[in-house]
């Protein structure tokens, strides 16, 4: 059974790093430019923590499976990112399990409206969260492309 919950245990943070690197991994010559969360750090994630909220998802035991960060830009829109499943739970849930539990926590924040980005390369992730709700509305470029590398998808809520 998949459970998600709100933590701000920064020792899960190791856990958490290891499951975003391992679940983007899968994009590595998909994408370009390339995942800053191979830059990620337990140091980055831990600010990223003081400043946003962490859900993570356990898949029956503690050892955590899934994760996404979930931060208030204004009194209107909340944003949410770093969605990760570790790659041995995929295909369980757990990414939409996180999602649904993300856009409670929106609702409960009195946001109206929830954004992420996701990569223009990644269609089956525009499928996704076309399928929750999300419409695209906004292309974007990365510095120093010109072309879009990312899309900007909201939720009304």
């Amino acid at each position: 059974m998949i459970t998600v919950e709100p933590t701000s245990d920064s020792s899960i943070l190791p856990a958490v790093r290891d499951i975003i690197q391992l679940a983007f991994a899968a994009q590595d010559g998909r994408i370009d430019p390339p995942s800053s969360v191979h830059r990620e750090t337990v140091e980055t994630l831990a600010a990223k923590l003081e400043a946003e909220t962490l859900l993570v998802a356990r898949d029956g035991d503690t050892t955590p499976v899934g994760c996404i960060f979930f931060r208030r830009d204004s009194d209107d829109e909340g944003y949410i990112g770093r969605l990760a499943v570790h790659p041995a739970h995929q295909r369980r849930g757990v990414a939409r399990a996180l999602l649904l539990a993300s856009i409670e926590l929106a609702r409960g924040a009195g946001v109206h409206r929830l954004g992420l980005d996701v990569r223009v390369e990644l269609t089956e992730n525009h499928a996704f969260f076309q399928r929750h709700g999300f419409e695209v509305t906004r292309e974007e470029r990365h510095p120093g492309y010109d072309r879009t590398t990312f899309l900007h998808m909201e939720l009304a809520l």
